[in-house]
């Protein structure tokens, strides 16, 4: 899945690295294709640099955070929050199954994390 970037179009991984966030994997790749650094980006929220590369590391920004971070680096708030851009992302063959899967593992990850457990 991706977005175009001038004439190029931009891949956004559906699945991260192990130990790291799909969203920090997002927000890193689409900070990369827009050409800007993580110091560009801070600069832009007003953050730490230090603080910023923890969203691209290890730290899943709340939903607000998220979306300054995709106004910062200049994509749609959807793109990083559920690896979005266009309509046919979803109609792809797999890849709506994929994508409850990875919801379903999400809200367990969610609850077991809130204490509330797995259901």
């Amino acid at each position: 899945m991706g977005f175009t970037k001038g004439s190029a179009m931009i891949t956004i991984p559906a699945v991260a690295a192990e130990g790291t966030p799909i969203i920090c994997t997002r927000v890193r790749t689409a900070r990369e294709a827009a050409g800007l650094t993580q110091r560009a980006v801070a600069a832009r929220l007003g953050i730490a640099e230090k603080t910023y590369a923890f969203y691209e590391r290890s730290r899943e920004p709340k939903p607000a955070r998220l979306r300054e971070i995709a106004d910062a680096i200049g994509v749609d708030y959807s793109l990083l929050a559920a690896g979005l851009h266009e309509q046919r992302d979803i109609l792809e063959p797999g890849r709506l199954e994929d994508m409850i899967d990875g919801l379903r593992d999400e809200i367990r990850r969610l609850r077991r994390d809130l204490g509330l457990g797995d259901q």
